[in-house]
């Protein structure tokens, strides 16, 4: 009996220790299941929880998108017949392209610094959302771009200020100098004259499109071989483009190439030349597109003009301001180069588009 007890006891004692390796390994299973399952659990919410911080990311996007920014458009000065037809462009593309979007507040800053300085703090002080200016002096207006950065007001400039915060959509006065020295000396070349009588006749003598314009010509002529026989302002004006003209004509028996600073001295050239029978054979080149320079080319008698794209100057500055307003990552595009195009009689093409930009701002007559 003792015997078949302590057997019964043995294998109770098996059984009870089998079960209670199975309950561990069971036990163990249950635990790295619980784990697993947590785990999937959390990577499950933390997804969720991402998913929906984007989620709610996009949505005060697009709820910011649907706000009316205000622009503060601080234009060089509106005397200036580039300047204005820019100015123009912007308002126009702001009603027709921007309304709801964005409300551009323009002010003329008479082509005086301390005006412009005056605009700009003035726009600071109405809280605008962005800045686009036409600027005058880049060094002048530094401290009003650290101050819209304190502010987080954004800021576009058309030429290079040094401060990170400002953007730049920039038409280089570097690459017009360079396109207007490489025209002059294809053409130079084309007609094989010796020793020609090259005339330069620069913007506002310190402006720094100007001075690069002259600069950059000049090096492209030197480079070729070509040295410039005279060099004086007309300080972008027509009136005093005419009255250096008829100087020059005074003095140089025969003039080969005039090379403008700007469109409106250009056509000052082309007048008096022509009223001294000495346009026909005579090279004038200059910059800007304006519609009398776009007409003078059509009509055989301003040689070339280089035209910033204003259109797509004019929509590239509106759509940064719309898209950094808005909190659009545009760091990548600190500086944006305006396309320009040479305007001749030769490239019909080119000479239509401008004709018809003009055109449909109510500008060719």
């Amino acid at each position: 009996m003792k015997k078949f007890l302590s057997l019964v006891l043995a294998a109770v004692m098996v059984l009870s220790l089998a079960a209670c390796g199975g309950g561990k390994k069971d036990g163990a299973a249950d635990a790295g299941g619980t784990t697993k399952a947590a785990e999937t659990t959390k990577a499950a919410e933390t997804t969720k929880a991402a998913e929906s911080k984007t989620e709610s990311k996009e949505t005060t996007a697009a709820a910011d998108s649907g706000k009316t920014f205000k622009i503060g458009f601080a234009a060089k000065g509106l005397s200036d017949a580039f300047t204005s037809m820019e100015a123009s462009e912007y308002m126009r593309q702001a009603k027709e392209n921007w309304a709801g979007k964005l409300e551009v507040l323009q002010v003329d800053c008479e082509f005086d610094t301390n005006k412009q300085i005056e605009v700009l703090e003035n726009f600071i002080a109405q809280d605008v959302d962005a800045i686009i200016c036409q600027t005058d002096d880049p060094e002048a207006i530094l401290p009003i771009v650290e101050e819209c950065k304190a502010k987080g007001i954004h800021f576009i400039n058309d030429l290079a200020v040094d401060c990170d915060w400002a953007y730049e959509v920039e038409s280089d006065p570097q690459d017009d100098g360079q396109l207007l020295g490489e025209y002059a000396v294809k053409w130079l070349d084309e007609k094989k004259i010796e020793n020609p009588t090259i005339l330069f006749m620069q913007g506002e003598v310190g402006n720094q499109h100007a001075n690069a314009r002259e600069k950059y010509c000049k090096e492209k002529l030197e480079a070729a071989g070509y040295t410039v026989t005279d060099t004086n302002t007309a300080n972008w004006q027509r009136d005093e483009a005419i009255a250096l003209m008829e100087n020059w004509c005074q003095v140089y028996d025969k003039i080969d190439a005039v090379i403008c600073a700007n469109d409106e001295m250009s056509l000052g050239v082309v007048q008096v030349l022509e009223q001294e029978g000495r346009l026909d054979g005579t090279m004038v080149i200059s910059v800007d597109a304006l519609a009398g320079a776009v007409k003078s080319v059509a009509d055989g008698k301003l040689t070339m003009t280089i035209g910033k794209d204003i259109v797509a100057g004019c929509d590239m500055s509106l759509q940064l301001a719309y898209d950094l307003c808005s909190g659009v990552d545009r760091s990548a595009d600190k500086l944006q180069k305006v396309p320009k195009d040479i305007i001749t009689l030769d490239d019909q093409e080119t000479l239509q588009k401008w004709i018809d930009i003009h055109t449909a701002a109510g500008t060719y007559q």
